[in-house]
């Protein structure tokens, strides 16, 4: 019998050595199996065949079911006188062995996926890097690292599973782009894939055997791996998030731009540098690229406004030309400037306006402007009369310093008699074009004479014979040592309304009104989401109080009013308030016996007794007169809270303004038509004001308004209604407007204010702005008609019909309605 299982073990680990090694050649795949237990593996084209499987099973069997017979009777104690332990069992003992049925093989189930990577054009993105999350209900879910797209941007995950399984994809930045990620997935459904049943073809069937029982003799049972291979990839659609450009610009130039924030970005000898930028940055489209360079005496840049931002292109662009944006040292006679007052150059230099012992020359021009000439110090000044009026005597401002000897003074080592090569040398290419005539100076230009520009008209040098005659500063020289923004491009900051509360007795009295309000400031770009807001604005403008003085019970003597505001400034990028709860308030009264003339009337009621006022007032107007006078002071009246609003409110635009770093530049003036062009148009919001929507400026020098005196009852001040706009710029007509209330009426006066735009200072100064301000508007409200009055006592004629005194109390009447 023993020879008998040694035969049959044999043959066994010979069919049992081929199958193996048929499994390595066709599955590459080392299996271990016991030697009773053959493996197949199936082809391509399907599961193995039924004849191999039917004799694998029977194998199987016969094996287990010989094992059992002599196992169990080993295991049996033997009876006295009974066969020895090492005996062969005998039929009958066998027959009574206990049948035990083998395991059932286990199956598992294993998919091959390929993912692949598209960009939104439908075009394969190559070279990205992923990272696979397989969950199969572990508490630690499977990462499988190191994935990246090959040319068709696809990679193939193996052998996932067992199923089912849960698998998520997540795109991975290399390290050197972790700050800024090139790539994201749009839909997140394309990234998870939950794998129940396998997916596409079956393409192979591994049996394996695994162990029942720890004793190496005891056989083991099989298990059956199923493999299957997606028949499509597992489509994932991933949009770049940048943006590649490549720059044109000087060698040894500096790049900076707001896209690429705290970075600055040097050009080599080659000419060019590739930036890669930020697309969330370039919504509004491109974002300005600053490049700039030194030379030996100032800073040079240039700004590149357009170039394309394609995301899955090439995309290049040429830096313009640098000029000159700061000068490192000028040197001028101490103690001037310009703005400085005739009286301060005077004390300096002499007074050219003395009968005696004139220290130089002074040559009017037609414009109202005077060249002061100081022949002997080297030196002269465009004087200008200021709009601020100083004492009876008309002050004016030099806009402009010219150098004519070596002596009074230079720009780095550019001084008078210098080559003209020296100055290209020293401060770069000039500005191009005849900005010596743009800027106003060409009246004294000596014939011959050449003229150079910088810094926008800021700084002028002239030449005869390649030789430098004069130096010329248009700007306060604290703008030309420290660079001026006031030429730099500018957008407008996005801000938010996150809350507001106004008040029925001003004109904003809802969130609606408040938004059209700012919405004509140039410095601001109202936005509906605070995430897209640059600036977040809280305010609370409930707070209102007046106070009304009667005279005698009858007549209003006085009227007055304040706003008060409260209002919070957030800067989104910095995450810090600019202004936390700040209050700020404004105020406007209106007094009758002094603004409107009333007081011959207010002395005759004083003196009257109180039942006889209405004979005394209505003796001095009449009956026409008191409804003219009660409608006067309604609607002076009705303008106290709209100026105490708009004053509160201008404090809080300031900040904002400020906050924003934005600067409407008045950039021109005409003298003849009497305006000024701004540097805002309509792609900052500007339009051409109307009477159903005003759009106004309000002028400024040196930041202070254009002379104005508003009150309720009387105004007088200038304002720059926009004419005409550009794209980016508007012409305004610079008008004098005054309003007075004369006893029971209102004069009123709108004219054009050409002699004040003579007394703008020249633009290249940079001290003349603007901002976009929002007058009382137009009194138009229904005025309470007087009511029926029954006339004093005494007052009432026998006859029935009313006398004048009781109509004059009637309208009277209307002056408490106010």
């Amino acid at each position: 019998m023993k020879r008998q299982i040694d035969r049959v073990s044999s043959k066994s680990l010979v069919v049992a050595g081929l199958v193996i090694v048929a499994g390595l050649v066709f599955s590459g795949t080392l299996v271990t199996a016991s030697i009773d237990i053959p493996f197949t593996v199936a082809n391509l084209v399907g599961p193995p065949s039924k004849v191999v499987t039917a004799q694998a099973e029977r194998k199987v069997r016969h094996a287990s079911y010989h094992w059992r017979v002599v196992h169990i009777a080993k295991a049996r104690k033997p009876s006295a006188g009974g066969p020895t332990a090492n005996s062969t069992p005998s039929k009958s003992v066998q027959a009574k062995a206990p049948y035990k049925p083998v395991p059932q093989a286990k199956v598992f189930t294993y998919q091959t996926i390929a993912v692949e990577l598209r960009n939104p054009n439908g075009g394969p993105v190559q070279g990205l890097h992923l990272v696979a999350k397989v969950d199969k209900g572990a508490a630690n879910p499977e990462v499988i690292n190191g994935l990246v797209t090959d040319v068709n941007g696809v990679v193939t995950l193996k052998k996932i599973g067992p199923l089912p399984v849960a698998l998520e994809i997540t795109v991975e930045s290399p390290p050197a782009q972790a700050d800024l990620p090139e790539w994201q997935v749009i839909d997140d459904q394309q990234t998870r894939l939950d794998l129940r049943a396998p997916l596409g073809k079956k393409v192979a069937t591994l049996q394996s055997p695994y162990r029942v029982a720890s004793k190496a003799a005891i056989p083991k049972s099989t298990s059956r791996s199923l493999f299957y291979q997606a028949g499509e990839p597992m489509i994932v659609t991933v949009e770049r998030t940048v943006a590649d450009l490549t720059v044109a610009a000087p060698a040894g130039a500096t790049i900076t731009t707001a896209s690429l924030p705290d970075q600055k970005i040097s050009v080599t000898d080659s000419g060019k540098v590739d930036l890669r930028l930020s697309m969330a940055t370039l919504d509004d489209g491109p974002v300005p690229i600053c490049v700039s360079r030194d030379v030996p005496a100032g800073h040079t840049e240039a700004v590149i406004e357009t170039y394309p931002i394609d995301p899955y292109g090439a995309n290049t662009v040429t830096s313009p030309p640098l000029k000159l944006v700061s000068v490192n040292s000028l040197k001028v006679p101490a103690g001037v400037d310009i703005m400085s007052s005739s009286e301060d150059i005077s004390r300096k230099f002499g007074d050219l306006n003395a009968k005696r012992n004139r220290p130089g020359t002074i040559v009017a021009l037609t414009d109202e402007s005077q060249w002061w000439q100081y022949k002997d110090a080297g030196v002269e000044f465009k004087m200008r009369p200021t709009p601020f009026q100083s004492g009876k005597r008309q002050q004016l401002i030099a806009e402009r310093i010219r150098i004519t000897s070596p002596s009074a003074g230079q720009i780095g080592a550019i001084h008078v008699g210098s080559p003209a090569a020296d100055v290209t040398n020293q401060l770069g290419d000039p500005d191009a074009g005849d900005i010596a005539a743009q800027a106003g100076s060409s009246e004294n230009v000596t014939p011959g004479v050449r003229v150079s520009s910088y810094l926008d008209g800021g700084l002028l040098v002239a030449y005869q014979a390649e030789k430098v005659v004069w130096i010329e500063c248009a700007r306060p020289l604290a703008t030309l040592l420290q660079g001026t923004t006031a030429f730099v491009p500018r957008g407008p900051a996005r801000l938010y309304i996150a809350s507001f509360r106004g008040n029925a007795h001003t004109n904003f009295t809802s969130m609606a009104t408040f938004r059209e309000f700012l919405a004509q400031l140039p410095s601001i770009k109202l936005v509906d989401d605070r995430n897209d807001a640059d600036l977040v604005l809280d305010c609370d403008a409930s707070q209102f109080s007046d106070d009304k003085t009667q005279l005698a019970g009858i007549v209003p003597l006085a009227y007055s009013c304040s706003t008060k505001i409260t209002y919070s400034l957030f800067d989104t990028a910095t995450k810090t308030y600019i202004a936390q709860n700040e209050l700020v308030d404004g105020s406007a009264n209106a007094n009758y016996m002094a603004d409107a003339a009333l007081g011959a009337i207010g002395v005759a009621v004083l003196m009257a007794q109180k039942n006889n006022v209405a004979k005394v007032i209505g003796a001095v107007l009449g009956v026409a007169g008191v409804e003219e006078l009660r409608k006067c002071i309604h609607r002076a009246i009705d303008r106290c809270p709209a100026i105490a609003t708009r004053t509160a409110f201008d404090k809080m635009v300031q900040k904002i303004n400020s906050s924003a770093n934005f600067d409407v530049r008045v950039i021109g003036r005409d003298f003849d038509k009497g305006t000024v062009t701004l540097n805002a148009g309509t792609d900052l919001g500007v339009a051409v004001s109307t009477s159903a929507r005003p759009f106004e400026f309000e002028v400024r020098v040196a930041d202070e308004p254009l002379p104005s005196n508003e009150r309720p009852a009387k105004a007088d001040y200038y304002t720059a209604i926009v004419r005409s706009v550009t794209k980016d710029s508007c012409t305004c007509e610079l008008r004098h407007v005054q309003r007075k209330i004369n006893v029971s009426r209102e004069d009123f006066k709108d004219e054009p204010a050409a002699d004040m735009v003579k007394r703008i200072p020249d633009p290249t100064t940079g001290l003349v702005s603007a901002r976009a301000c929002l007058r009382f508007p137009e009194v138009n409200v229904e005025i309470p008609a007087a009511t029926a009055e029954t006339a004093p006592s005494g007052d009432t004629d026998t006859s029935g019909a009313t006398p004048p005194s009781a109509s004059v109390g009637n309208a009277l009447k209307g002056l408490f309605h106010l």
